[in-house]
């Protein structure tokens, strides 16, 4: 039998579901004429081969169970779903520049976007795509955009909170995981932006506007195609013009300007291709990927990678360096595996934690274990429980107390972390693994060790 799934349950004309590994979208009675605009017009044909609209085709499966829907459709599956808060600053850019051109699009076809959120978004080989086909309804060219406001409020407000006082997206979207209201943010832009007219009319013009507000009745705004397309035009161009606000970033030049060498990275990379030579694998998770060292040199043995690290900033130079060289099997995503993003939502079942979404054949820790079991006061039972529901094979790294690393981090609390020595970290570790093979970096006093789960 059909079950919708939890995330899908705002939009009547259809939903999603999931059967066995893979995800469905019905496409309601309700929608069919819509939907058949939709396909009939060029429009998906042009988004979809752009790679702007996800690409999909329609079955017969679930006939007996979908006996009342229009059409089933089957999707090109995403990898890995990711949510707005676990981007950074430049893929909520892109994403929103990505919703103002489908927006733009659609207006050549005598459509619209009816929402516009980050949920309708996902990064599928190396740049943004719109996964909702059920987000488009016939344009009434005498109505303003009806989704205008949610795009302000969980794509611009966001952005321009991030331009202006540098905060990240985990910190923006944890707060407002539906977006930042304009009486909210109209509050916390600094004062100098009510003389910017982008900010002006987008900003502080509709949270004057809604606090004056007596009931929930709105003038009616007459709105011609010219409009319209004027107001995507404006918005895109204050889209592009934002940049993130600075913020300094600890760990960004952590191979470059610190106190590793170079040769210990080029004697990392060989042991870790060494160690890897003899496993199998199609996907990884990197964990504390940095600034994608790793990522880069599994490129071509992986079919997927996830790369995640608690720094906004690496993860940003990581997706710049995606989009120049046009890697499409790489998703890089801010993520603190001390506190991974959790489940969320209506029932705590809309959004699922990252630990849910997080299933490779092999698993990269890299320089990551000091920093939870030193930095976050992480147990190595923790740690190891952590790595172990991610994936078969792990390889990880110890860097032992001495460690000019694990000293920055210790900041003379050595008497806590007594407990921190390599033969409890294998100690615990052999409860989740079995070692494969252990190498020693020469001249670092750190360890390479691969795992296998068990």
């Amino acid at each position: 039998m059909v079950h919708r799934h939890p995330a899908s349950f705002k939009d009547p004309s259809g939903f999603i579901f999931q059967s066995g590994n893979y995800i469905y979208r019905r496409v309601n009675q309700s929608y069919a004429d819509v939907y058949d605009q939709l396909m009939n017009s060029g429009l998906y044909a042009q988004l979809s081969a752009s790679g702007r609209l996800i690409a999909h085709t329609e079955t017969n499966e679930f006939s007996t169970e979908c006996a009342d829907a229009y059409k089933i459709l089957f999707p090109e599956q995403i990898p890995v779903i990711s949510y707005a808060a676990e981007w950074c600053f430049n893929q909520l850019q892109d994403a929103a520049l990505l919703t103002l051109n489908i927006a733009q699009e659609s207006l050549s076809k005598n459509m619209t976007l009816k929402d516009a959120t980050p949920a309708n978004i996902q990064f599928h080989k190396g740049k943004p795509v719109w996964i909702d086909t059920l987000s488009f309804e016939p344009y009434n060219e005498t109505n303003p955009w009806v989704a205008y406001r949610q795009f302000c409020e969980t794509m611009l407000y966001p952005l321009l909170l991030a331009h202006y006082r540098g905060l990240e997206m985990r910190e923006i979207f944890g707060a407002w995981p539906d977006g930042i209201p304009a009486t909210i943010i109209s509050g916390l832009l600094p004062g100098k932006t009510r003389f910017n007219m982008g900010v002006a009319l987008h900003v502080h013009l509709p949270a004057s506007a809604y606090a004056k507000q007596k009931n929930n009745t709105q003038k009616t705004v007459q709105f011609n195609r010219r409009k319209m397309m004027q107001l995507l035009q404006h918005l895109t161009a204050v889209v592009t013009r934002l940049k993130k606000g600075k913020r300094k970033s600890v760990w960004a030049d952590y191979y470059e300007n610190t106190i590793l060498s170079q040769q210990y990275l080029s004697d990392k990379k060989r042991i870790c291709e060494q160690l890897l030579a003899g496993i199998s694998f199609e996907t990884v998770i990197d964990v504390g990927c940095n600034d994608g060292n790793f990522t880069k040199m599994l490129l071509a043995r992986a079919k997927h990678i996830l790369a995640t690290d608690s720094d906004e900033q690496c993860i940003a130079g990581l997706y710049r360096y995606i989009k120049e060289h046009n890697i499409k099997n790489v998703l890089p995503l801010v993520a603190d595996m001390a506190a991974p993003t959790p489940a969320t939502g209506v029932l705590n079942t809309e959004r699922e934690s990252l630990l849910k979404r997080c299933n490779a054949n092999l698993v990269l820790a890299l320089a990551l274990v000091h920093h939870l079991a030193i930095g976050r006061f992480m147990r190595f039972e923790q740690v190891a429980e952590t790595l172990a529901g991610m994936g078969k094979y792990l390889l990880v790294e110890f860097v032992p107390l001495h460690d000019e690393k694990a000293q920055q981090l210790l900041a003379g609390r050595d008497a806590l972390f007594a407990h921190y020595t390599e033969e409890n970290f294998v100690q615990v570790f052999e409860q989740y693994f079995r070692i494969l093979s252990v190498s020693p970096v020469a001249g670092s006093g750190r360890k390479l060790y691969l795992m296998e789960n068990i």
